[in-house]
């Protein structure tokens, strides 16, 4: 579950625009906050992380997706590996979702 060319391109300009919190502890305060709209974990991500954010989503009613490397996220939003990454815009989570629905990575 690789992140396709488009998908990283809109991860890459929400970055850029400052709609995206990467990491723990700053996806945390998104979600808690309620600024989040569509939460990105890596596909290689530890159980605990995955079930960590997962139960975090549902509580909060946030979207999931599992998709990617921590390699590819990391790349895309121009820092180091990112197990997590945070989407704080309507607009760009509705593009990436469907972005990723059309390659199948998404149902």
């Amino acid at each position: 579950m690789t992140l396709n060319k488009r998908a990283a391109s809109l991860l890459s300009l929400a970055s850029r625009a400052g709609k995206v919190a990467s990491g723990g502890d700053s996806v945390e305060k998104a979600l808690q906050s309620g600024e989040c709209e569509l939460i990105i974990i890596a596909s290689e991500a530890s159980e605990n992380t995955k079930k960590k954010f997962i139960n975090k989503c549902h509580y909060y009613e946030v979207e999931t997706i599992l998709c990617g490397t921590a390699e590819e996220i990391g790349k895309a939003i121009g820092r180091h590996t990112r197990m997590v990454v945070a989407i704080n815009d309507t607009g760009f989570a509705k593009l990436l979702k469907e972005c990723l629905q059309e390659t199948g990575l998404v149902n």
